[in-house]
């Protein structure tokens, strides 16, 4: 290959000026400025030949250097800079030497004299690929020109010395020189330090010449450099070492020092040249990694979240300054941060600790913790014991924190948590710490939720209900969950030792194989169902939703246990036939209509009937009714929705009929094509509803009269029930509570916290019974939880005078044990400090125990404790114990006696503390309960009989009620009959009949009529409640007009007077009202004075929620023992020959009142009138 020659106009070559010391000092220099290894730089002269020291030998170019040289000696005003020889397109294909291709950073300078005459070319390599900055650059282009007008300069003194300054001048690193020699006390001195120095330090030349550079070491400065940094000092060896250096105001970073010696010419060292650079940024990066690698190994642990993050805290409290570190995280409701996890030193961060222990949680916005969940944003607060915002001061300002730091952990820009780090007067590092706490805000952050979610999964693999398993393409289970094994009855070894096939019943083969096919086709596999044969024989319907991970040979499967299902599925068909429901389609597209065998029958027709959709029309009773079913068929055709809707229809025998009819539309291309579904004859069904209704009227009553409070909640804590002995014991009218959470009712009332042991009776439907004080109400409750699957009911006794009882007989108890020994109680006492105890005589008479003289320490009590117990009871006395706030403790637990039973025991204890609030002794009584015990079980199990009882005599009057329904209906007719005879009889006879005859066919078709009224409105009766009509605006003004037209007559003849106030528009069911109003007007039109005529008057109250209405007469008048006696069924008061009636009407009115959610009362006076006041809701 021809290698072309530069053009050389010299006559001087650069080997020629520079001498061995010049040509070192030149490698130095440029190295310094380059970063690179001293051995890598070259010069080449104008005939192509390169040297290096400290030999003058040449030494070959290689080929593409050759050209590089040439081409810069050629064209001089171009120096050449390659950052990257392997991606630089120029050259990167001219490498053929490979052992050239190490090389990947390249500049060429030329050196020129003072003339411009060529005198050669500084060639700088290195290993790695790099840019140099303008910095870099200027003082190249200065090296280079002064070096070589210095080489043409005679050998003075102040020419190197030029020529160092003009380096020092424009490099960006801190340049200082110190003197070779130095004192052992003060080390070398600082005769010179540039610029950068100053920026970078802080420190001005003029405060720092003479002395020792010392200064800028500090407590964190590593010893072993400064050792390694002296013994080449003493050697007169070049040195390189990383370390911490301290700038004037204190603050740390890391600095690059590069150790020189300097010699002159006749080859003494006079000076060293020390180069310091600021690798903070790259420390702290270097530093920032680590920590996270670190965080990261530690969520890979298996242990739980909160170890997870002890351990990191752990380790930043270590590898920093900070004495604390803490993780507060919200709670399920996001409402509230909880410390979760927390780290501190044995000093500062112990005490802290220890002064607040009972802080563990805050609100948003609170504190520290609560501040940066709020603003998401670092906090950094300092002088924390004066700070009003730091709840904790009292705690820091005793353990010695100054400074506190918060950091949000996000996760999709939303905070998850807080970390917080406190420190004992240390300021906060921006530059160490900014770049290591943002990441860690996402770092972190991140860290947490995937392991939650790392949790979340594993706990869904294992507490699954469903299978969950891996197969792989081979047919093997690789993974199942718990559930796999203990639905189907093998182990996982058995599982895993036969393809997935063997388990599957034979008949059902082929469709597994289908399946598998589908599946290695890509296509996901949604709820497809085989049979699996278990373990011991049984057969498991199994539904699978599977898919495919192609990637990874591996098929994702969710397998749902439907035996019941489909065991539940064959007798659903089977009850369809038994209940009589009939399916029915409609086929849009040829209009056909089809209807099953029980569809036919429910509606009367032959088996051979054709139902056309028109013709479907006519068995609907109402147009209402007709107008009904079209707008459903609309909204499924046009609106794609379902419908489940109970209609009145009119069968073929003209027979009405209830029925449920259902119906869903399917599409095809967004075109409806068919709607199909069933019809279910109800009619029973919405007859024994009415019997229901009463049933529950019967219960209420029931609940109405027990002595104890009843509340029932459903399963989203909403008051269901409230009875009149709770309003009475909580303080709270029910009208206030149905429909309320109870949990807002009972903040109202109680700071009690009683909600988890509720929320454990609804979790584990566990009944339970405990005894809680209302501190607002000043009672004590005894509370006993029902559970079901609609909720919870409570009975609630009040048992405060019970409690009073027990707490006055406790204290003398206390004060009797206090002074005697002459007690039915075991009474110990117990040295804290000597861990010694000691038990009275007592133990022995209940127990049996012999105590030893010297009864030593707490073991022995311990030992004789119920195994089951002894871990609550310990706990407890020690959480006792450690409270500084506790003065009493309180226990029961089963206690061994000397003839190996059982006995039940309520132990109390008096704790003793010294002047610092630290105890001291223990001193209690032990008293045997087993007794109560035993009268608590049998009060459980009469509680048990009682609700049975309660659940039968609903039963029973629901059959009365049915009963009673029936017979008022059936006993109508025979009436019928015996009146109409009777008045056939008198008819036809009644010449024949003498007088007495006549007046006993009087009194039988009377009575007879009497009779059928009675029946009448006993159905009347029966019927309040049921609302067939709906509700509607109706105008009461109207209702008493029409009254008074409907009574004309009676009210002319008694010259009666109605007056009303203007009264208002009520919307609800018309004809309650009707009746309600009717039969009080009646009543009073009634029972009047012959002497006076009526005076009737109907006013009205606004009473907010209600309006309250009064009918006021001027008629005979009600005695107050009555008052209540009026409203019951069939009760009169006068004898029927002087006013008619069956003595239903009252008891009519009150049942519809109370009905629409209102009251009914009176008052009256004999001789002076009857006033009735009723309310009725605004908005029902």
């Amino acid at each position: 290959m021809h290698t072309p020659q530069a053009k050389n106009n010299s006559t001087t070559s650069i080997v020629d000026l520079l001498s061995h010391r010049a040509f070192k000092d030149l490698q130095r220099l440029a190295s310094f400025i380059c970063n690179t290894p001293p051995d890598l730089i070259t010069v080449v002269d104008s005939h192509l030949q390169q040297f290096s020291a400290p030999q003058w030998t040449p030494t070959p170019l290689h080929t593409l250097e050759k050209l590089l040289c040439a081409h810069l000696l050629e064209n001089p005003a171009a120096p050449l800079f390659i950052e990257d020889l392997s991606t630089d397109y120029r050259y990167a294909s001219k490498t053929t030497e490979a052992h050239l291709l190490d090389y990947k950073f390249y500049t060429l300078l030329p050196l020129e004299s003072t003339q411009n005459q060529l005198l050669g070319v500084l060639c700088i390599r290195d290993y790695h690929a790099k840019v140099l900055d303008d910095s870099q650059l200027a003082a190249l282009h200065a090296l280079t020109n002064q070096t070589t007008r210095l080489l043409q300069l005679e050998k003075k003194e102040e020419q190197p010395l030029r020529l160092l300054k003009s380096i020092v001048t424009n490099t960006k690193d801190a340049v200082i020189i110190t003197e070779a020699l130095s004192s052992k006390d003060t080390g070398p001195c600082i005769t010179y330090v540039n610029r950068a120095f100053t920026q970078l330090t802080g420190y001005p030349a003029k405060e720092i010449l003479g002395k020792s550079p010392h200064f800028l070491y500090g407590p964190k400065t590593a010893p072993t450099a400064l050792k390694n940094l002296g013994d080449a000092i003493q050697q007169w060896d070049a040195f390189e070492t990383t370390l911490i250096n301290y700038k004037k105001n204190g603050e740390e970073f890391w600095g690059n020092v590069s150790l020189s010696p300097i010699a002159n010419e006749n080859g003494r060292f006079t000076h060293w040249i020390t180069i310091l650079r600021d690798v903070s940024d790259q420390k702290n990066l270097e530093f920032q990694k680590t920590i996270l690698t670190t965080i990261s190994m530690f969520f890979q642990n298996k242990g739980s979240l909160r170890f997870c993050l002890e351990e990191v805290l752990r380790h930043l409290v270590e590898i920093t300054n900070f004495n604390l570190g803490e993780i507060w995280l919200p709670n399920s409701a996001n409402s509230q941060l909880s410390m979760v996890a927390k780290f501190a030193d044995e000093d500062a961060g112990a005490c802290f600790y220890e002064n607040s222990a009972t802080i563990n949680s805050f609100d948003y916005g609170m504190g520290l913790p609560g501040t940066v969940w709020k603003n998401q944003a670092l906090e950094v607060w300092d002088k924390i014991d004066t700070k009003v915002a730091f709840i904790r001061r009292t705690a820091a300002e005793k353990s010695g924190i100054d400074m506190v730091m918060g950091l949000p952990l996000l996760q999709n820009h939303q905070c998850i948590g807080v970390l917080v780090l406190g420190s004992v007067k240390v300021a906060y590092n921006q530059r160490f710490y900014g770049q290591l706490f943002k990441a860690l805000e996402t770092h972190l952050g991140a860290e947490i939720q995937r392991k939650r979610l790392e949790i979340e999964l594993d706990q869904i693999f294992n507490f699954a209900p469903d299978i969950i398993a891996v197969v792989g393409d081979d047919g093997y289970f690789k993974k199942v969950n718990p559930a796999a094994a203990r639905l189907l009855g093998y182990s996982e070894v058995e599982l895993f030792s036969r393809p997935f096939w063997e388990f599957i019943h034979p008949d059902d083969h082929s469709i597994a194989m289908r399946q598998l096919e589908s599946l290695q086709q890509g296509r996901l596999l949604s709820n497809s169902e085989n049979r699996y044969i278990t373990k011991n024989g049984s057969v498991k319907w199994i539904s699978w939703t599977a898919t495919q991970a192609p990637e990874e040979g591996l098929f994702y499967c969710i397998g749902k246990d439907v035996t019941e299902n489909k065991e539940l599925q064959q007798r659903l068909d089977k009850a369809n036939t038994l209940a009589g429901i009939g399916s029915w389609e409609w086929d849009l597209v040829h209009d056909k209509m089809y209807w099953s065998n029980i569809t036919k029958e429910i509606s009367e027709v032959a088996s051979d009937y054709s139902p056309t959709p028109t013709a479907s029309l006519l068995f609907l009773k109402s147009k209402t009714a007709k107008r009904q079913l079209l707008s459903l068929i609309w909204n499924a055709i046009h609106r794609r929705k379902a419908f489940d809707e109970e209609i009145l229809m009119l069968t073929a025998n003209g027979k009405e009929q209830w029925v449920r009819l259902m119906g869903k539309a399917e599409f095809e291309e967004e075109k409806c094509i068919r709607i199909s579904g069933s019809i279910q004859h109800i009619h029973k069904l919405k007859t024994a509803l009415v019997a229901l209704n009463t049933a529950f009227k019967e219960k209420d009553e029931i609940l109405e009269s027990i002595g104890d409070a009843f509340i029932s909640v459903d399963r989203q804590w909403t008051v269901t029930y409230w009875n009149k002995k709770a309003e009475e014991l909580l303080e709270m009218d029910r009208s206030h509570t149905i429909g309320k959470d109870l949990w807002t009712l009972y903040r109202n009332i109680t700071e009690a916290e009683i909600f988890p042991k509720y929320q454990q009776a609804m979790e584990t439907g566990q009944s339970l019974s405990f005894q809680e004080h209302f501190p607002k109400l000043g009672k004590w409750f005894e509370v006993s939880v029902y559970p079901s699957e609609q909720g919870l009911s409570l009975f609630i006794k009040d048992v405060s005078r019970r409690k009073k009882i027990e707490a006055e007989l406790r204290q003398s108890k206390e004060r009797f044990e206090k002074v005697t020994q002459a007690t039915q109680d075991a009474i110990w006492d117990w040295d804290i400090v000597k861990d010694r105890t000691y038990r009275g005589f007592g133990f022995k008479r209940l127990f049996g125990h012999t105590l030893p003289e010297k009864q030593g320490t707490l073991e022995f009590w311990k030992s004789l404790v119920h195994p089951d117990d002894v871990a609550r009871v310990m706990a407890g006395l020690s959480r006792c114990i450690e409270d500084h706030s506790k003065q009493y403790w309180q226990a029961e637990y089963r206690l061994s006696k000397a003839d190996q039973s059982y006995a039940e025991v309520l132990d109390m204890g008096m704790i003793i503390r010294d002047k610092n609030g630290q105890p001291t002794r223990v001193v209690g009584a032990m008293a045997d309960i087993s007794y109560r015990k035993t009268y608590e079980r049998s009060l459980k199990t009469l509680n048990e009989s009682l609700e049975k009882y309660a659940k039968d005599l609903e039963v029973s009057n629901a059959e009365l009620e049915q009963f009673a329904y029936i017979v008022s209906h059936d006993l109508q007719e025979p009436l019928r009959m015996v009146t109409s005879f009777l008045s056939q009889l008198e008819k036809k006879y009644k010449d024949q009949l003498d007088a007495k005859a006549h007046q006993y066919i009087y009194f039988a078709v009377d009575g007879a009529k009497r009779m059928r009224q009675i029946i009448l409105d006993l159905l009347d009766f029966s019927r309040v409640g049921r609302h067939e009509d709906e509700k509607e605006a109706v105008d009461l003004n109207e209702l008493i007009e029409d009254f008074k037209v409907l009574r004309r007559k009676i009210i002319v003849e008694k010259s009666a007077l109605i007056t009303y106030d203007p009264l208002p528009m009520v919307t609800n069911f018309k004809a309650p009202l009707i009746q309600a109003f009717h039969n009080l007007l009646d009543n009073a039109l009634k029972y009047t004075d012959a002497e006076k005529a009526p005076r009737i008057h109907i006013a009205v109250e606004d009473q907010n929620t209600h309006w309250q209405f009064s009918v006021q007469d001027n008629g005979i008048g009600i005695e107050g023992k009555f008052f209540e006696k009026i409203f019951v069924i069939f009760q009169r008061l006068h004898h029927k020959e002087e006013y008619s009636g069956t003595g239903m009407g009252l008891a009519i009115v009150k049942k519809i009142i109370e009905n629409l959610g209102g009251k009914i009362w009176l008052h009256s006076e004999r001789g002076k009138g009857t006033t009735f006041y009723f309310t009725i809701k605004k908005h029902q």
